[in-house]
């Protein structure tokens, strides 16, 4: 048995020999149209891929890891129908017991590695259109419940999720955009401390000839106090005469 385990590691079984494994073990379901098939790319999720000019890079990856996911399936006729049989005989012995939880065990990993090349496929489709989303792809209730979460690989219940975040992001970039526009519509008051004038015009004052600043910035006329220059003259205090 070790010889023959190491050898299907090593080896594994080729193409046409599955197919003759698979065909040996044919399953009828009671649940209608119920089959073993990798789920289908929604239909709106093609199309988002072709607007945004991803659908190529989308499809190349689906091709990848479909393939490895049929391969994957292939584990699961024979293995659920060995599970069938020995779930079908009422052995409540210690033997029955692990028999039927040895293939359960077999059953869940098989749906787990499953599951998984589900899981990269929806990566690499979101990461392609739309990564700005791809924090949705960790709720996983979404692509569990229903016959629709079997047959399609994101379902419409996700395709909601996005809409409304998208929605969300849409209303919090106007609020953006109107809060940048009101800040940049206001005015400065610091700079218009020195323009306009009663009737808000901002063209600067026009002051006489006899206007000097002080340092206080406030003009001072001839007949004013203080000791403002007047404009084109210059003043100077007499200098000290000594003693004679």
């Amino acid at each position: 048995m070790c010889q023959e385990i190491a050898l299907l590691l090593s080896a594994g079984v080729s193409t046409d020999q599955s197919k003759l494994v698979s065909k040996e073990f044919p399953l009828a379901f009671e649940e209608e149209n119920f089959t073993l098939k990798p789920p289908k790319l929604d239909g709106w999720m093609s199309r988002r891929a072709r607007e945004k000019n991803t659908l190529k890079t989308v499809n190349s990856s689906e091709e990848a890891l479909i393939k490895t996911q049929l391969k994957i399936m292939d584990i699961g006729p024979p293995l659920i129908d060995l599970y069938a049989r020995v779930v079908a005989v009422a052995d409540d012995t210690p033997a029955g017991v692990r028999s039927r939880r040895s293939l359960q065990a077999a059953l869940q990993q098989w749906g787990r590695a499953y599951a998984h090349i589900s899981r990269k496929r929806r990566e690499a489709i979101v990461n392609a259109t739309d990564p700005r989303v791809d924090y949705l792809l960790k709720d996983e209730t979404v692509f569990t419940r229903g016959k629709e979460a079997r047959e399609h690989l994101f379902t419409g219940e996700f395709l909601e999720l996005m809409l409304k975040e998208a929605s969300q992001d849409e209303t919090l970039a106007r609020r953006d955009q109107a809060a940048a526009a009101a800040s940049r519509g206001r005015r400065n008051p610091i700079r218009m401390a020195g323009y306009g004038n009663s009737s808000g015009s901002s063209a600067p004052r026009v002051y006489g000839d006899d206007f000097e600043p002080t340092a206080r910035g406030r003009g001072r006329g001839r007949g004013g106090h203080g000791r403002g220059v007047s404009r084109g003259r210059s003043q100077s205090r007499p200098a000290k005469r000594g003693p004679r």
